[in-house]
C-alpha cells in the first residue's frame, strides 16, 4: 500500500478534498497521469481476469448441468 502512496495513488481521505486552484506544475502533472495510468492499466487486468474467472465458472456450471441432464 505504501508504495502506490509513493507513485501517487491517492487515499479515500485524499480524494474528499477538493481540488486545488492552484495551478499545478506540469512535472507534477506528468506525474499524476502516469500514476493514473499504472491504477487504470492493473484496473483493466483485473477485470479481464475476473472476467475470465467468471467465464470458466459458467461454462463449468453449463456442463456439469448438461451432465445431469444426459443422465
Amino acid at each position: 500500500m505504501k508504495g502506490l502512496v509513493e507513485e501517487g495513488f491517492l487515499n479515500a481521505a485524499e480524494k474528499e478534498r477538493r481540488p486545488s486552484s492552484k495551478p499545478q506544475s506540469a512535472e507534477n502533472q506528468l506525474r499524476m497521469a502516469e500514476a493514473r495510468i499504472k491504477f487504470l492499466e492493473t484496473e483493466n487486468d483485473f477485470l479481464k481476469k475476473l472476467e475470465e474467472l467468471e467465464r470458466r465458472a459458467f461454462k463449468k456450471k453449463s456442463f456439469s448441468l448438461q451432465l445431469r441432464s444426459s443422465i
